[in-house]
């Protein structure tokens, strides 16, 4: 996607957005979004056989021919040099209130996690009020004590419970935070189609998450 010799410029909202995602059918428009291919290679043999079955972030590269091809020049830009400085810029364009790092995908390698804090740490500078966060199965595959340490940042253990934060509601951790986005809760009856994330709920986007934990709902 960049070569090596290209050269960071001032960019434009149109150029920011073809590096990173603005919201989606879950996700406010607040919410802008990096994404992934959900491949063994970048989730991890325990993730993919732990939730490959059930995931929903998997789905749309089979029904979608041009998702997958996407989100893997995603990947390649991700391994590039020039990253750091191009998502800075994006950022620096398009200051968005939130920032998920993975609707689809994961942390794959330590290299990978050193830039995403340093994306993070600079942001404080070109846009202090993004919040940035990401789910994630790989806690113990990779350093993550720097960047839990980011105010900036909130990283949620997707396996805080034993297993999967995800399934019946009935089978939810006593005291754990349930995301609203299920069917039959107040907020999905109230919004019955529009996003959640990031407007009316921002629980994941608070050091509380981190420290606590959220599960979802399997619907």
């Amino acid at each position: 996607m960049i070569k090596k010799t290209e050269k960071v410029k001032k960019m434009t909202k149109t150029e920011a957005y073809k590096f990173i995602t603005k919201g989606n059918h879950k996700l406010s428009p607040d919410v802008c979004s990096f994404d992934l291919p959900v491949t063994e290679m970048v989730c991890g043999k325990k993730a993919v056989n732990t939730c490959m079955k059930d995931c929903y972030a998997r789905k749309p590269q089979v029904q979608y021919p041009k998702c997958l091809p996407s989100r893997e020049r995603k990947l390649a830009f991700s391994k590039s040099p020039s990253f750091t400085s191009w998502m800075l810029k994006a950022i620096e364009t398009l200051k968005p209130k939130y920032f998920r790092w993975h609707t689809s995908g994961e942390v794959y390698s330590q290299e990978y996690l050193d830039k995403i804090v340093t994306i993070c740490k600079a942001t404080n500078h070109i846009s202090p009020h993004t919040r940035f966060y990401m789910y994630t199965k790989r806690l113990e595959d990779f350093d993550f004590t720097e960047a839990l340490k980011l105010d900036n940042l909130v990283i949620i253990d997707s396996l805080m419970y034993d297993g999967l934060n995800f399934g019946v509601i009935d089978k939810a951790p006593k005291g754990s935070f349930i995301c609203p986005d299920y069917k039959g809760s107040a907020m999905r009856i109230k919004t019955p189609k529009g996003p959640i994330c990031g407007l009316d709920c921002t629980y994941c986007m608070t050091k509380r998450a981190q420290d606590k934990g959220v599960y979802f709902v399997q619907h």
